[in-house]
């Protein structure tokens, strides 16, 4: 026995309460014990997952979970299941691998762990591309819960299949079946999946740079679905209006119980530039998020594009939709329904506070202050949210995600998810996302599939 670690073998029992997802518990286990360790479940108490012998260690605050390390056992303790397993993340962070001889050795360092966050929401916004694998999702989904984020928004770009409209998705999308499995292991990690579809701009389902539109490259004749260029929904059509309440609802059964729904609204040019009258997007909003509080959710979207000019950088300035001159803000929040939640996604920002998290919250809309992969303007968005108690931090990644991978890391840290005994000495965190990635990698993968890039010399995905 070690003073200064746990140590254990090749099969370790483990005491956990019921409502726990055993298959998750095992994979998980045998990941981070690098394909050579097995769990044995058995029965244990509520809130509590307990190897061998160590005393829990009690709350003393406002601790999400309590881990306790120690030469003879494991004790954590969670406030509810999600916190637990945030607790069992944090202990499997701490596996080493130390020897393989005749059989595996492996290591824990003792020490206590108090999963103390500062922020409540930790939400993450992952986009389904064409080239996104059901594997790099199951281990981007996976790395989101060991991470200690609470919430996972799974915005798909033609990537699931529809009942409502075949041409909704492309070719190689995914089945409903596909993705609910992963949505389960969502579940089981301790993460609340957040179902996503663009209600205004981004209609087409694919990059602007592209080119390219999911339905009307199908199927032209869907046209009056769209605004005359495709990239915004027609929401002067009660067909249109109609089509997206029916993927509402698919969604829905989909996700299961939830308490939100992104729907988007962000780069409505159109509307923006005087096509069409802009009063129209405040009633249609009003009209929008008024149902998807009646069907029983919160409406997130992307608050910034309903103010001044003046309050975006000068990169976004030209996407605002519907409040290019100040008198016009005010009325247009007001139109939204009370429940509805701005995501502010300023990236240029690199000082606290967020001015603009200031005038929604001073609006009295509840705000998600939305960093991207800069350190600085991660750390202004989380010390907005700290200091202002505001609603929550959601990490956004768009197409960016494979060479931004550290900055996933670097939120997660900021709202408190513990290093590993070794992180310090990694010297690169994408070295550590590297480890994480492959520990959470299901087995049978193809070259294209291990590490960050589908190859070695790509820098950014197309």
């Amino acid at each position: 026995m070690s003073d200064t670690h746990f140590i254990f073998g090749a099969r370790t029992a483990v005491q956990v309460p019921q409502g726990l997802d055993a298959m998750l518990l095992r994979e998980l286990w045998s990941c981070f014990c690098c394909r050579a360790g097995e769990l044995e479940l058995c029965a244990g108490e509520e809130g509590k997952i307990v190897i061998g012998d160590a005393p829990i260690l009690p709350f003393s605050g406002t601790e999400e979970y309590t881990l306790n390390v120690t030469p003879t056992g494991v004790a954590i303790l969670g406030r509810d299941k999600n916190c637990l397993m945030r607790g069992f993340s944090a202990f499997l962070i701490r596996i080493e691998m130390t020897d393989m001889d005749t059989t595996p050795v492996f290591r824990a360092a003792c020490g206590e762990v108090r999963g103390v966050f500062s922020v409540a929401r930790r939400m993450i916004h992952y986009c389904i591309f064409p080239h996104t694998t059901l594997a790099s999702l199951r281990r981007l989904v996976r790395l989101c819960g060991v991470l200690s984020y609470t919430h996972v928004v799974l915005e798909f770009w033609g990537m699931l299949r529809f009942d409502c409209l075949k041409e909704l998705s492309w070719d190689n999308a995914y089945s409903k079946e596909e993705i609910a499995d992963i949505i389960r292991e969502a579940r089981g990690l301790g993460v609340e999946p957040i179902p996503m579809f663009n209600h205004l701009g981004h209609a087409a389902a694919c990059r602007i740079d592209s080119g390219k539109h999911v339905v009307l490259d199908q199927n032209p004749s869907l046209q009056y679905l769209f605004t005359p260029e495709g990239w915004c929904w027609n929401i002067f059509s009660n067909k249109a209006k109609s089509l997206l309440r029916s993927i509402r609802r698919e969604l829905y059964e989909l996700f299961g119980e939830g308490s939100y729904f992104h729907i988007g609204c962000d780069e409505a040019h159109i509307y923006s530039f005087g096509y069409y009258d802009v009063n129209g997007v405040g009633e249609y909003l009003k009209e929008l998020t008024a149902e998807v509080v009646a069907e029983g959710r919160r409406p997130i979207l992307w608050g910034d594009m309903m103010i001044p000019l003046e309050f975006n950088s000068k990169s976004e300035a030209d996407r605002a939709f519907a409040a290019k001159q100040a008198e016009r803000m005010r009325p247009m929040l007001r139109s939204l329904h009370p429940k509805t939640i701005a995501a502010d996604w300023h990236y240029d920002v690199t000082f606290s506070p967020v001015t603009t998290t200031l005038l929604f919250k001073k609006e009295g809309i509840d705000v998600i202050g939305c960093p991207w992969d800069n350190k600085a303007n991660i750390d202004a968005h989380h010390r907005t949210t700290v200091d202002e108690n505001t609603y929550g931090l959601m990490m956004t990644t768009w197409h960016t995600l494979n060479t931004g991978v550290q900055a996933i890391l670097h939120c997660a840290r900021r709202c408190g998810f513990p290093e590993a005994p070794w992180s310090s000495y990694a010297g690169h965190r994408r070295l550590e996302v590297a480890v994480l990635l492959r520990k959470l990698s299901p087995e049978g993968l193809s070259y294209a599939d291990f590490g960050f890039h589908t190859t070695q010399i790509t820098p950014i995905c197309p």
